[in-house]
């Protein structure tokens, strides 16, 4: 998936840093040995490969990226893009025609391919619910998926690191539009199979959603008032989402998951 990912971007990014977050000897190995062939291509970006001792998950894995290319201090956007995506021709020079309209202050993402998919979404601050449209309570945000984003952000941070997958992206497009920075969808397409690493449904899947919604009740509460009433929702709703899941996957998975995420015991990362 990293090397499809990658030779999709062939002659529209200059340079690529993947970040290999298995903390794994045989699959760094492996994803080395499927690059080296992408180094031959006339056309292709030069890539480098970062390596950190420990899965530092999805945000730890973008900012310790990011982090090494804003050293460089040459660029002025930074395109964030999931190993299971795959760009379309021409789709990262559209977004960032896109991002110098907005002067180079905002946040770009592609439309999905899939058109069962929907580029921006709206999470309800209350009940945490993922809507597919506006409703009261609710703020757009975008996937973390495929993103261009300003070098100078604005903050230390892309992803709150308290986040280790899931709810990051929420918690970002919440604080763009409180420092004024638009979401913007480029009219070009990204391909986005979503949840390869995760594994939909299993155990760590389930925790670290249930646990994304917990760590968003504390994170976009205004005031302590305002976080007991978000906490309140999630009690009432949370149980609610996990006994649906469990009914429809035949599993007590969701419910296992959502007790660890309120204990915050998180459990083991997949093997790949």
């Amino acid at each position: 998936m990293t090397a499809g990912c990658i030779a999709s971007l062939e002659g529209q990014v200059g340079h690529v840093c993947v970040v290999d977050n298995s903390a794994d000897d045989a699959e760094n190995r492996s994803l080395r040995s499927h690059l080296e062939v992408l180094r031959t291509c006339p056309n292709g970006p030069s890539i480098e490969i970062l390596t950190p001792d420990a899965n530092l998950g999805f945000g730890g894995g973008v900012q310790l990226g990011m982090d090494r290319l804003q050293r460089e201090g040459r660029y002025r956007a930074l395109l964030v893009i999931n190993n299971d995506a795959i760009a379309q021709e021409g789709m990262v020079g559209e977004m960032l025609r896109v991002f110098d309209e907005q002067g180079g202050r905002a946040l770009v993402t592609p439309r999905p391919a899939n058109g069962a998919m929907l580029s921006m979404l709206w999470y309800h601050r209350l009940f945490a619910l993922v809507l597919m449209r506006p409703r009261f309570g609710a703020f757009p945000y975008f996937s973390g998926a495929c993103l261009l984003v300003p070098t100078a952000l604005g903050r230390d941070y892309l992803f709150d690191p308290d986040f280790f997958m899931y709810g990051e992206d929420v918690e970002l497009s919440w604080w763009a539009g409180k420092a004024g920075m638009p979401l913007i969808v480029a009219k070009i397409a990204c391909d986005h199979l979503g949840s390869a690493s995760s594994r939909l449904g299993s155990l760590f899947y389930e925790y670290h959603v249930a646990r994304g919604h917990i760590l968003l009740g504390r994170k976009l509460a205004r005031g302590p008032m305002g976080r007991l009433l978000l906490m309140a929702g999630r009690m009432l709703s949370l149980p609610l989402r996990a006994s649906l899941r469990c009914l429809r996957h035949g599993s007590l998975v969701p419910w296992r998951a959502l007790v660890l995420a309120w204990r915050c015991k998180p459990p083991a990362a997949p093997a790949t």
